[in-house]
């Protein structure tokens, strides 16, 4: 349901053979559990994991992987994927994934807080609404900050891209 929050564990752990690890995938909705979603013992040290979203037409998804707090965080055994990552390298990656928020959440009522999100994610959210989204990262801000809360009928032609 729109406005949702989902959430996925990934568990792993290492079996005593240490040519394999077990893995344990799990979801949360608006932080309760959801359960166990699938468990493999027999997965190679060396596999590597991908997720991926499936979506429709004109849906958004925005991904935290711990690059801000989360809204139901996990328990404290489990880490973000960027705090896991960061401890598995000697140097810190350039993360160039999207931060997770809500444009709608009253938390987005200043100015401030919505260009700290950065260039790309406010460029990706114009596009995405099929505005406008060049300029500053000012411009970029104030034109996210006028339309967050309206719909596309709402929202004023001179905003909208060309078509």
């Amino acid at each position: 349901m729109s406005g949702d929050i989902i959430g996925s564990v990934l568990c792993l752990t290492e079996n005593e053979d240490k040519a394999q690890k077990s893995m344990t995938i799990s979801f949360t909705i608006n932080g309760r559990d959801l359960g166990v979603a699938f468990h493999d013992n027999k997965v190679p040290l060396a596999a590597g994991f991908y997720p991926a979203i499936s979506m429709e037409d004109k849906e958004a998804v925005i991904v935290n992987i711990g690059n801000v707090a989360f809204a139901y965080p996990p328990s404290s055994s489990y880490l973000a994927v960027t705090t896991s990552f960061k401890a598995a390298t000697t140097t810190s990656p350039k993360q160039t994934t999207s931060v997770a928020v809500n444009l709608q959440d009253d938390t987005f009522d200043d100015l401030e807080k919505i260009k700290a999100l950065g260039i790309d994610m406010l460029k990706n959210e114009l596009n995405r609404r099929s505005l406008k989204a060049g300029g500053t990262i000012m411009e970029l801000a104030e034109r996210v900050s006028q339309t967050r809360k309206l719909t596309e009928n709402e929202i004023p032609t001179y905003l909208k891209k060309k078509k």
